[in-house]
């Protein structure tokens, strides 16, 4: 199994040059300060960056909670009337 993950890995750095190539994606962490202006734009609390495991985990706090809904009843509102303001 070792050696399809970085099979998964190589095929995904080669897609995303080839994108990268085309201009239809940004150069890797572009859009990194891209959230934090928007974050300081919408008055959102400081972002939050950990080191865990030898990776980054950013934390972008909301300004209220979103309320979760069980599976069932997404499922029924996703039938029922399309997302008009998916953020």
């Amino acid at each position: 199994m070792a050696g399809s993950s970085s099979a998964w890995l190589t095929t995904s750095r080669i897609i995303a040059r080839g994108f990268r190539e085309l201009r239809l994606i940004e150069p890797w962490g572009s859009g990194i300060p891209s959230v934090f202006r928007e974050a300081a734009r919408l008055g959102l609390p400081p972002l939050e960056i950990q080191e865990v495991a030898m990776r980054l985990r950013f934390t972008v706090p909301l300004l209220a909670p979103i309320p979760l809904e069980s599976r069932t009843d997404s499922k029924q509102q996703s039938k029922s009337s399309p997302i008009t303001n998916p953020l």
